[in-house]
C-alpha cells in the first residue's frame, strides 16, 4: 500500500473519531426544526423513539448540509447534530433500527451514523453486495469502517474489501445456478 493511500486511511480514521458522537437525520422537512434546532431535537427524538421517553438528550450542536447548487429537486437537506454523550447516540441508532415507520408531518425519517467521506463510500460500495446477500438468505453484519462479517453455515467470515465479498457473493450465485438448473450438474454416469 502506498503511503499516500496510508495517510489518507489514517486521515478518515480521525475523521471518523472526531463524529463519533455525530448522528445524520434524513428527511426531515426544511424549516420543521424552527429557530432552535437543538430544543426541537430534544422534544420530538423521545417522541420518535418511543423507549427514550423520558430521557434527556443533550445536543452540544446542529446544522444542515449546505444545499447542492446544481440539484433541481427541492429534498430537505439532512440535518446532522452533535450529541453530548456516545450512549445516546447509540441508544438513538438502536431504537431507530427497530422502529421502521419513523416519520414527522408525513416525512419518513432515517437516522444514520455521521462517518467521513472515505468511509461512506466505502460502505456505500459493498452495500449491493450485501443486499444479494439478504436475498440468499444468508445473515451479514456491517462493521466499522466497511468490514462485512458473514455468517454462512455457522461459520463466521470477515471481507475487508469490496472486492472480496464480491468474489464471495459470486460463488453464491454460481452455485445457486448449478442447484436450480440440473443440466449443468455434472453426474457420474
Amino acid at each position: 500500500m502506498s503511503s499516500l493511500v496510508e495517510l489518507q486511511e489514517k486521515l478518515w480514521l480521525y475523521e471518523d473519531k472526531s463524529r463519533q458522537n455525530n448522528l445524520r437525520l434524513v428527511g426531515l422537512p426544511e424549516g420543521a426544526e424552527g429557530g432552535n434546532a437543538i430544543q426541537f431535537l430534544q422534544t420530538q427524538i423521545p417522541k420518535w423513539l418511543l423507549a427514550l421517553q423520558g430521557k434527556v438528550i443533550e445536543i452540544e450542536r446542529t446544522h444542515r448540509l449546505y444545499a447542492n447548487e446544481d440539484s433541481t429537486r427541492k429534498k430537505a437537506r439532512t440535518v446532522i447534530f452533535k450529541l453530548l454523550h456516545y450512549n445516546d447516540r447509540q441508544a438513538i441508532l438502536k431504537e431507530a433500527r427497530n422502529s421502521p415507520s419513523l416519520s414527522y408531518e408525513g416525512a419518513k425519517l432515517w437516522f444514520f451514523p455521521d462517518f467521513s467521506k472515505g468511509t461512506s463510500q466505502k460502505r456505500k460500495a459493498i452495500s449491493e453486495r450485501r443486499k444479494r446477500l439478504q436475498q440468499l438468505g444468508i445473515e451479514s453484519f456491517l462493521l466499522y469502517p466497511a468490514v462485512v462479517k458473514v455468517l454462512n453455515d455457522h461459520e463466521q467470515i470477515l471481507f475487508k474489501t469490496p472486492e472480496d465479498l464480491e468474489k464471495f457473493v459470486s460463488s453464491l450465485d454460481d452455485d445457486t445456478r448449478m442447484e436450480s438448473n440440473p443440466a449443468t450438474q455434472i453426474t457420474d454416469d
